[in-house]
């Protein structure tokens, strides 16, 4: 599993996976000297870490800039940022197996580019580099062209503006955005390395914006340089198993209540009331208390809130005004759609998480889990507030 952020470490790996000092060096004589330009990045193990960020957009016949800062000891084959539907139908930026930068986009069969940097970057192993693909010059009337920098300049490891082939072509497709793997029909393979400030722009950039962007992480970049800004990924940083888009508040902004009365005052007004699977539900000052009889089955659910929208993320967040009975089995739960988990916060007070609705269930619901044992508890919650976080978040894997 995929660990970020300084206090995150996940499982099969020996502590935090976080780069914290000279990550990635700009030159700012003003400063003193070099100047980190991010105070993080993604550790990929090169077995099984990406992240998956969903068909969340798409580029349609826009041009388009794709960029990333990668460090790693093995460049041949190195994954960074893929877009996968089916072998007629991807969009990667990487390394090929000869170590040179691989820009390929094709839509519908077309190839849109294949294009290749001119020289291997072997001798940039183990040194933090800049990458950026562009593909512009008007895509949508069939004069773009493609142009590959290699720590902003198209000298040497880079590509000069090269001719597009189907450059009008849709882009539109149903594959996942994903960072630090590269799926074709027959493999998904995975390299080890490290990955931050990842960009994409639905314009190609020039490559006096190139050499600007490089040398900055989101809270640096200008208003123009915003301008035509999709996502952007500082990957400095994670809740959990999320990492936010920066470019829409980093996780901070979020969508209107996804429910109605969160509160319970008025009832359960906004959710699906499933009364039979509850001893008793009632309705008080503090909210809603949900009592379980000792004779009702385990993983009983009492209500269901619809959450709509597939691979987005949601703030939840919920007030616990009574503890419940300390027996190991009886939690509160949440439904991903595959399976229950428990919820971060059981004990009284008040708890914050985030969920990614998954694609094939659209609900998620408040789940008291208890054995048939000799003790009737009860758990009375309040406040419960789900919003939709802004921007393309993206999932640890």
């Amino acid at each position: 599993m995929l660990g970020l952020g300084s206090s995150v470490s996940k499982s099969g790996k020996a502590g935090p996976t976080i780069v914290r000092d000279g990550l990635v060096l700009k030159h700012d004589y003003s400063a003193g000297g070099n100047q980190p330009v991010s105070t993080g990045a993604a550790y990929f193990d090169g077995t099984d870490d990406y992240i998956t960020i969903g068909d969340v957009f798409d580029l349609g016949t826009n041009d388009f800039t794709i960029s990333f800062w990668c460090k790693a000891s093995d460049l041949t084959s190195f994954r960074a940022v893929n877009k996968f539907q089916d072998d007629n139908n991807q969009i990667f930026l990487g390394f090929a197996n000869d170590d040179k930068v691989y820009f390929l986009v094709k839509g519908g069969g077309n190839v849109v580019s294949s294009g290749k940097s001119d020289t291997a970057c072997t001798a940039l192993e183990n040194t933090w580099i800049h990458v950026c693909a562009t593909a512009g010059a008007n895509r949508s009337d069939g004069t773009g062209t493609g142009v590959i920098y290699v720590n902003g300049t198209t000298s040497t490891y880079g590509k000069a503006a090269f001719n597009l082939s189907n450059d009008d072509q849709d882009l539109d497709s149903t594959g996942s955005w994903e960072i630090g793997r590269r799926q074709e029909s027959a493999t998904t393979t995975y390299k080890e390395g490290y990955i931050c400030n990842v960009g994409i722009w639905s314009t190609a950039l020039t490559q006096a914006q190139v050499k600007s962007i490089m040398h900055k992480d989101y809270a640096s970049l200008s208003d123009s340089e915003k301008t035509d800004l999709v996502s952007w990924w500082n990957l400095d940083t994670a809740y959990d198993s999320f990492v936010f888009d920066n470019h829409h508040g980093g996780g901070d902004t979020l969508g209107a209540e996804l429910i109605t009365n969160g509160d319970f005052s008025n009832g359960a007004t906004g959710w699906i009331e499933h009364p039979a699977d509850a001893a008793s539900v009632s309705f008080g000052e503090n909210g809603v208390t949900i009592v379980q009889s000792t004779d009702l089955d385990t993983q009983n659910r009492v209500y269901q809130l619809d959450v709509t929208e597939a691979l987005k993320s949601y703030k939840v967040t919920y007030t616990i005004h009574s503890a419940l009975y300390s027996d190991v089995n009886n939690t509160l739960k949440y439904y991903t759609g595959d399976a229950y988990v428990d919820l971060p916060g059981q004990g009284v007070g008040t708890h914050t998480f985030y969920y990614t609705r998954q694609t094939g269930n659209a609900n998620w619901y408040f789940n008291l889990n208890i054995n048939t044992d000799s003790v009737t508890d009860y758990v009375t919650i309040s406040d419960i507030s789900v919003k939709l976080v802004n921007g393309n978040t993206g999932t640890l894997s």
